[in-house]
């Protein structure tokens, strides 16, 4: 998606049609959407995120936003880990850091239950999470998203991703995070921009 910012309003009529939160002519047993963008665009699109969390909020659309690195920095700081990686982050081996942060910061054990959690703690209609970009290489959109699959039936996620999500009949659906040429393959997931397009059809 080009120019994040021009499809605010888009989005926001999108997010709070019940439509959408019903995810009605949705065939797909989870209620995931990926909202992709040039990474360039990084602070445009989390700006976009926050308004359409505030909005849809205003408008009597009870909407999550959760952070997904400061999720990650919440925990380090839970587990008393943040300030001694801070401390020896040039000082250890990068790839022994890496795989204990990894250890640490599990996606199936620790991150994604902290998602489902603060999803099911209210009565949301829907969920919008950011940060995964700067949660890179630490844990993937791919693998958030498999291991939420069996506990997010009903409530609709909408990831912001920072690359592109390409769909294509031969190969099926890949997440290519920074827009790289090699990407993480995932076919669950509806693309939010097809959705835009498809509205937008309609309504002319």
């Amino acid at each position: 998606m080009k120019n994040i910012e021009a499809h605010y309003d888009e989005m926001f009529e999108l997010f709070s049609s019940e439509d959408f939160l019903e995810r009605k002519g949705v065939s797909t047993e989870v209620p995931f959407f990926i909202c992709h963008y040039d990474a360039a665009e990084q602070i445009k699109a989390d700006g976009v995120a926050k308004l359409l969390h505030e909005k849809l909020n205003t408008f009597g659309v009870k909407a999550l936003h959760i952070d997904l690195y400061q999720l990650m920095i919440d925990k380090m700081k839970e587990n008393d880990d943040l300030e001694w990686t801070l401390e020896n982050e040039s000082k250890v081996n990068h790839d022994n850091l890496l795989t204990d942060m990894r250890a640490q910061l599990n996606v199936k054990t620790e991150i994604a239950p902290i998602v489902a959690k603060k999803i099911a703690e209210e009565p949301y209609r829907i969920a919008l999470v950011t940060g995964i970009g700067a949660c890179y290489p630490i844990f993937e959109a791919h693998e958030l998203l498999t291991n939420l699959s069996s506990v997010i039936t009903t409530v609709p996620l909408v990831l912001f991703f920072p690359g592109d999500y390409v769909q294509s009949a031969g190969s099926g659906a890949s997440l290519h995070l920074f827009g790289r040429r090699e990407g993480r393959g995932y076919y669950r997931a509806f693309d939010i921009e097809t959705f835009l397009k498809m509205r937008s059809s309609v309504t002319r």
